[in-house]
This record gives structure tokens, sequence and C-alpha cells, in this order.
């Protein structure tokens, strides 16, 4: 699982000057941006020299994530206690707009992802963690033709994808011990389940058999 999760990252990859992971808050989680996936997608931009905004809807997690990559530390944006967050995405690129959005939210965060994506740029849509509402998306087709937006959907990827991931991995010796939260034994599963859903972690959860 842990493979499949690594190659949804390295799909995630391009060579942009921005990539902006973005959230949205579930009925009963918030902070997914701090998630396993997200944050992988930020360390590979990283690595790749890309600038990143990271979102989160805790104040706590986004300092979190600052002190622990510092240099440089990323752009964030709490889209809990600012509704309109999209727009201090383009702030934060220069009004441009990102190059790359990395979205697992779904209709209630989609549109405003492509609003702060730049002219021509990529949405990848990893995931749909939000309650789906077919009616956050009225603008959605007008905005991918007068932005000429590529919205594409992110799945496991294939074996030369986990093999390329895997050579760039070892290429550049990327450790990713840094981005683990909890290691817990088996016996333990049904508290790292409730964890999840409470959206307290930050970062990988290590099960040991």
């Amino acid at each position: 699982m842990d493979c499949v999760e690594r190659c949804r990252g390295w799909q995630k990859r391009v060579d942009s000057k921005y990539v902006h992971l973005t959230t949205t808050e579930t009925v009963t989680n918030t902070g997914k941006g701090t998630g396993g996936v997200s944050m992988f997608a930020l360390k590979l931009a990283r690595a790749a020299g890309l600038k990143v905004i990271l979102s989160s809807s805790s104040d706590e997690k986004l300092s979190r994530m600052k002190k622990q990559f510092p240099n440089p530390p990323p752009l964030t944006v709490n889209y809990a206690t600012n509704t309109e967050w999209h727009e201090d995405v383009l702030e934060h690129a220069q009004g441009v707009g990102v190059d790359l959005v990395i979205e697992v939210g779904g209709t209630g965060s989609l549109v405003k992802s492509m609003k702060c994506t730049r002219r021509g740029g990529t949405i990848s849509q990893v995931r749909y963690l939000d309650k789906q509402d077919p009616s956050q998306l009225e603008e959605l087709l007008p905005l991918i033709f007068d932005k000429r937006l590529v919205l594409r959907g992110i799945n496991a990827g294939s074996k030369h994808d986990v093999d390329g991931l895997c050579a760039a991995l070892s290429a550049i010796q990327m450790q990713s011990d840094d981005i683990i939260d909890l290691v817990c034994p088996f016996d333990m599963a049904d508290e790292v389940i409730e964890y999840i859903w409470q959206g307290r972690q930050v970062g990988k959860l290590v099960i040991s058999l």
C-alpha cells in the first residue's frame, strides 16, 4: 500500500514553479492537506525544487509543517478560517495562479482549486473526500474552457511509474521517516483507524506486523 501511495505522489510531480496541495473539510475529519498522500507529494515537490502552498483547516498543523520543513518553509493557507482560500493561494502565486493543484476534496473544493490555477495549469484529482454535491460544479466547464485547464484523475499508476519513482528516490536519497506520524503494533489497529477518522494525523501512519 505504501508503494501505491508513493506512486500516486510520483504521478503528481511535474516541472512546475508552484505546487498547491489542497484539501477540503469533511463532516468528521479535517486537515487532510497534512495526510499521507499530501505529505508525500510535499516531499516530492520540494525534492524537485518546486514552491509549495499547503492548505489545512488547522493552524497548528500548518505551523508544524513550517517548522518541520524550514528551508524554505511552505507557504500556507487555512481554508477553515477563510472560505475564499483560493484568493490566498493566488496571492501566494503572485496573482498568476499555481501550475499544479493536488486536489483531494472533490466538489466542495474543485472549482476554487481551478480558480487559483494558472491559465493552462493542471488539477490532479487524487481523491474526493468531501461529501459530493454536483450543484457546486456550475462553474466547472466555463473555467476549463476559459483558463484552458487540464483536469485529470490520478490512481495508483503502473509498474513503470513505480520503477520511475524508486529510481528517483534512490537518486536523490530521499528519506520518508520525517513524514511518519506514528508507528503502532497491529493490536492497536482500531486506535489508529480512530486517529485517522479524527483527522489528527500528520503524514503516514504505520502498523507493524
